[in-house]
């Protein structure tokens, strides 16, 4: 039995935009992150500001790591911070340590997007140099890493829902159908949202390529 006929018919009413899931509007930085209902926002910005910027954002592939980064950036950056982000640490080389000295006592913040991907030495000199210069060091990582866990990344279906309305908030007819379909979507990528919205974009273009079909037809 297909998705159309557990949920109901597929809808006819055509989408003259963009499909709302495209990689442009899914990118990390594209919405900023959804902390769940428990969770006040102030708590984790004062965390963060205990912790003097120096922390790990941890979670497994597609759980909103980097997207959690991004929105970090975009705050910092309000606040007039000196805020230096590297997204390709493992071919960054000397740009890392350079990052840190760049922002040295200067409530500057060197961020990290895929810390996992530079080598235990790597890590630990840098930690050791941010510590030391009292620079801000805050890095996404899917392995934990010897710095404090400022988050941990997790995805539930609530989320999901929140973050599916964000995108289809202009289209009614695509909201309604990746509603109806995200239960099952997320279940095949069980915590990794970022399959879930790869596949409800084939599911929207399925959708719209068949509203089409019908409307020729009438």
């Amino acid at each position: 039995m297909n998705d159309a006929s557990r949920v109901g018919p597929m809808s006819t009413q055509t989408s003259s935009g963009p499909n709302p899931f495209c990689t442009r509007f899914i990118r990390p930085g594209s919405l900023d992150y959804i902390f769940p209902v428990s969770v006040a926002a102030d708590r984790f910005w004062k965390r963060l500001e205990r912790l003097k910027f120096r922390g790990q954002i941890l979670g497994k592939h597609g759980t909103g790591k980097s997207t959690l980064l991004a929105t970090i950036e975009r705050q910092l950056v309000a606040e007039r911070r000196v805020v230096v982000p590297i997204r390709q640490p493992d071919r960054e080389g000397r740009s890392l340590f350079r990052a840190v000295w760049d922002t040295r006592g200067q409530s500057g913040v060197v961020l990290v997007d895929g810390f996992e991907r530079l080598s235990r030495i790597a890590q630990a000199v840098l930690i050791q140099a941010a510590c030391r210069l009292d620079s801000g060091l805050l890095v996404s990582t899917n392995r934990p890493v010897k710095l404090a866990v400022l988050w941990q990344t997790r995805v539930s279906e609530a989320i999901a829902s929140q973050v599916v309305a964000r995108l289809t908030a202009a289209d009614e007819a695509a909201q309604r159908h990746a509603v109806q379909r995200l239960a099952a979507r997320l279940a095949r990528h069980p915590g990794d949202l970022r399959e879930t919205l790869f596949e409800l974009y084939d599911v929207e273009a399925s959708r719209r390529a068949a509203a089409r079909g019908v409307l020729r037809c009438l």
